[in-house]
């Protein structure tokens, strides 16, 4: 038997019976070709998708979270649930967290306990949160059929590279994103348009800038906490990337600074 669903809502569901050995979807989806797959004890149907199912009928117990794509993006701004790469894992959604989370409000939703809207409330937020966390980890389209990095993946380097007072070696940065050095530097480059290099480099740069305008450091001392052999090597690296001296962005800034307070007193 053959059916098609389609829900206005986001909609993840866990089976709480086995299922028919022969359950098998796909989404019916303009140019998303997908062949029938067996259904996992745990799916996700986003709002709007048709999902054709094959099987045969039989009484079944699923518990089920519904949440629309505003709730959705308060947790996960920069998931696209709709991503064709990641559809492709709906049909059979393999995650411990979010199916713990879903056996415990099926269990709440059964024998209602003493708190028991608080408790579904906070269920409810529990599925949304883990289940973004998971797909924040998952590749995308665009990464995987560009080479690119992951989310997870560029978010350790940038962390990392932003976290470090000195500018951090491919080596360092391939360890933390678990790939070689050749694949860092390529795929870096196909995912954010600039090479590893000049990314450190605009990071050192702003960090440069920041105290150049909000300390009274020396030039050497910057340098220095930057990774700077010399005040002269920092300020040549500091000319090529900003147009101007260190000694001159002080200046210029302070005095924007100083201009600025004017006005507001006068007013």
């Amino acid at each position: 038997m053959d059916t098609v669903y389609k829900m206005p809502l986001h909609t993840i569901s866990l089976q709480q019976l086995p299922l028919p050995r022969m359950a098998l979807a796909r989404y019916r989806l303009p140019h998303f070709k997908q062949d029938f797959q067996q259904i996992g004890r745990m799916m996700l149907l986003p709002a709007e998708v048709p999902l054709e199912v094959q099987h045969s009928s039989g009484p079944n117990e699923i518990v089920s979270c519904q949440f629309s794509q505003e709730t959705f993006r308060t947790y996960a701004a920069d998931i696209d649930i709709y991503d064709r790469r990641l559809l492709e894992g709906y049909i059979d959604l393999k995650q411990t967290n979010v199916a713990n989370a879903l056996i415990r409000l099926g269990q709440e939703l059964r024998t209602p306990g003493l708190g028991h809207r608080t408790m579904i409330d906070i269920l409810t937020s529990m599925v949304i949160i883990e289940l973004a966390r998971f797909l924040n980890e998952q590749p995308t389209q665009a990464t995987l059929y560009s080479g690119g990095l992951s989310r997870r993946q560029l978010r350790l380097i940038t962390d990392f590279v932003e976290g470090q007072e000195n500018s951090p070696s491919l080596q360092e940065l391939s360890e933390i994103a678990g790939i070689s050095r050749r694949h860092l530097t390529r795929a870096f480059k196909q995912t954010t348009g600039k090479t590893v290099y000049s990314y450190i480099e605009d990071v050192r740069l702003k960090k440069a800038q920041a105290l150049l305008a909000d300390t009274e450091w020396l030039m050497k001392d910057i340098a220095y906490r930057l990774g700077f052999s010399s005040s002269s090597s920092f300020s040549l690296a500091f000319r090529k990337l900003s147009g101007e001296t260190p000694q001159d962005y002080r200046r210029r800034t302070r005095q924007h600074r100083a201009s600025d307070a004017g006005r507001e007193t006068r007013h």
